[in-house]
């Protein structure tokens, strides 16, 4: 039997598949990898090397994980943050807590002695080896420009744990048709999480028209409940679409030759499912470990 891994990363679309690569690295190593995601779980049906589920209730999580090997969560993450102080006390004896940006872990260092006292029979050294990942995982001193975050979290974590087959795949694996690349399908996500980060709407627009002016098609994606102030904005000239969820989202990305948008979740979904495309970032040097990983980026 294969070593079991509980792994709760950051709630974000762009964490969720940036973590992911976390997930899909220790399945191909040998692991049993549950990844507990709630925005990943829309996309479970996309992956199949590990399995997805949703986060879990605070009331449920320590019978939910009490026969799990190794428990790695992220220091980062809205479920750490707000974890009763019982929570977070069974979770600093038990689990590994990682940190992905300069910050250090919220929880102190687990002991490799704790984590092989959780581990079955014959998994007791691979287990203990997991304390090594309570530490900062982004790597610094790389260079300009230094490495998507996604790499450095798949380079660091082989390097920690010894790790044999490393990859920079995140396990997402959305069908893409034949004549997507050769296609002329832009499309255009305009939002982010914060209006801060968001590039102006007017500009957008002007794009939009400039790429329609070269014989491409714009196409503009946002969530349900921006579909109003966007639709008045766009007008009928150019196409707005809007998925109730992931799933039929991704599916739709799959058919876009670019895609054009702020730093967001969308863009870093549009990149892992292998569409190229071209980020807009307010302040570029402070954030270009953070671009999307995965397909060429711009």
């Amino acid at each position: 039997m294969s070593l079991s891994i509980a792994l709760l990363p950051s709630s974000s679309l762009g964490d969720g598949l940036i973590h992911a690569v976390i997930a899909n690295n220790l399945q191909r190593n040998g692991c049993r990898v549950r990844y507990f995601h709630d925005g990943m779980r829309q996309l479970a049906d996309y992956i199949d090397r590990f399995t997805v589920e949703p986060v879990p209730d605070y009331d449920a999580v320590r019978d939910l994980l009490a026969d799990t090997e190794v428990i790695l969560y992220d220091s980062t993450a809205p479920f750490t943050q707000r974890m009763p102080s019982e929570i977070a006390e069974w979770f600093a004896a038990n689990g590994v807590c990682y940190g992905v940006t300069h910050h250090l872990p919220v929880h102190r260092s687990i002991t490799p002695q704790a984590l092989a006292r959780r581990a079955e029979a014959g998994h007791e050294k691979r287990a203990a080896s997991f304390a090594r990942l309570n530490v900062s995982l982004r790597q610094t001193g790389l260079g300009w420009p230094r490495k998507p975050v996604v790499r450095q979290l798949a380079d660091r974590v082989a390097e920690l744990l010894q790790l044999e087959d490393k990859t920079y795949a995140n396990g997402l694996v959305v069908p893409r048709p034949h004549s997507a690349a050769a296609g002329r399908r832009v499309i255009i996500h305009p939002t982010s999480s914060s209006p801060a980060k968001n590039w102006p709407a007017d500009r957008f627009l002007e794009l939009a028209a400039l790429i329609g002016s070269e014989g491409w098609e714009p196409v503009f994606t946002v969530s349900p409940a921006e579909q109003a102030e966007w639709q008045a904005l766009v007008g009928s000239d150019i196409e707005l679409r809007v998925f109730a969820g992931l799933k039929e989202l991704a599916a739709f990305y799959a058919t876009a030759a670019a895609f054009v948008g702020n730093d967001s979740g969308a863009g870093h979904l549009a990149s892992s499912i292998g569409v190229p495309t071209v980020l807009i970032y307010k302040r570029w040097r402070r954030h270009p470990p953070w671009r999307h990983g995965w397909a060429p980026t711009r």
